[in-house]
């Protein structure tokens, strides 16, 4: 049974949403602001529905900053789209594989709480190295194969990384 999204919502619901949790990745360009709060499940299935690619990407800082998010990342992934399942794969797992990646900076720039777990393995189709780096590169590669679309994902997830620190290290400044 696929999510029950509402296909109404506000983007500056999901915006608001997000920024509520210390996710300052998108900028809110309504006017108003929204107090409706989503439960987690909504907010990871509204991302990962999203027809933007900039709500898609948020994705990645969501479950980096929280990765106690992890633990709802199964029951969402059951009930979405396929191309939903699809970016929700990619992205938690390229989050897994970034966390791995810039773990000392995080732990320096953060209260870094723990490690995302490996939720997708039997999907990924690929044999998971010791290298966060490599993982990422057959990762950005199937994730071409998969969508059949030659976008550079392995840059996509780089570029969410690098906003999330440079945002947490201006606020450290």
């Amino acid at each position: 049974m696929e999510q029950n999204i509402p296909e109404t919502i506000n983007n500056s619901i999901i915006v608001n949403n997000l920024n509520h949790l210390g996710i300052e990745f998108l900028l809110n360009n309504e006017n108003e602001l929204d107090e409706e709060i989503l439960n987690p499940e909504t907010l990871i299935a509204l991302l990962a529905s999203s027809k933007e690619s900039r709500f898609r990407l948020v994705l990645i800082p969501l479950f980096i900053q929280h990765p106690n998010l992890a633990s709802k990342v199964p029951l969402v992934y059951q009930n979405l789209a396929p191309s939903a399942k699809i970016t929700l794969q990619f992205y938690y797992s390229a989050a897994m594989f970034l966390q791995q990646k810039y773990k000392d900076r995080l732990v320096s720039l953060s209260s870094y709480e723990s490690n995302l777990p490996m939720i997708f393995e039997n999907q990924l189709d690929f044999e998971l190295g010791d290298n966060p780096e490599d993982n990422l590169r057959k990762l950005s590669q199937n994730h071409q194969l998969i969508s059949g679309r030659l976008i550079n994902w392995y840059g996509t997830y780089e570029h969410a990384m690098k906003r999330l620190l440079m945002h947490w290290e201006c606020v450290l400044e």
